[in-house]
């Protein structure tokens, strides 16, 4: 069986994995889900002026969603019927599609891998060539991309709480 899980309000954690969430749709050991995924903070959004479109899932989840609550955004949990924990899960990702039409950069004091050389903060919004498979940064170029799912994991175990997805 194909399941569809959208990124809604409804449907997604932000910032967070823990054996307390409920799942939000049930699945039989070997059924296929397309699951919807958004990403992206309220201040990393292109302004209107850019010409860019914010998907409406992720204008949606940052309108019912205040204020910021965490790094990443989940879409999900998904149980998988008789399943228990310390089971080892067998996920394959068939495919991985472009959510938006535009991506960004960022940077900030204090943050990344280097995280004194730049004291102050930029986004930089690069649109995306669904077709070509390409992106063109502000500063020139074109870039090949290969996206990838981001953040994705199962829950951990009940008594370590709530967990960050930075972490």
């Amino acid at each position: 069986m194909h399941h569809h899980l959208p990124a809604t309000p409804e449907t997604i954690r932000w910032g967070s994995f823990s054996a307390s969430y409920a799942p939000i749709l049930t699945v039989q050991s070997g059924d296929s889900v397309t699951i919807e995924c958004v990403s992206g903070a309220r201040d990393a959004m292109p302004t209107p002026e850019s010409g860019l479109v914010v998907p409406p899932a992720l204008l949606a989840i940052h309108a019912a969603c205040h204020p910021f609550m965490g790094a990443h955004i989940l879409t999900g949990p998904v149980a998988v019927t008789d399943a228990e924990p310390g089971d080892t899960l067998e996920v394959r990702i068939d495919a991985i599609e472009f959510g938006a039409e535009w991506g960004f950069t960022a940077f900030r004091p204090l943050g990344g891998t280097l995280p004194e050389d730049f004291p102050y903060r930029r986004i930089a919004h690069s649109p995306i060539d669904r077709e070509a498979r390409t992106c063109s940064p502000p500063w020139g170029g074109t870039i090949p991309l290969a996206p990838f799912f981001g953040v994705m994991g199962v829950a951990p175990k009940p008594e370590y709480g709530v967990i960050s997805t930075k972490e």
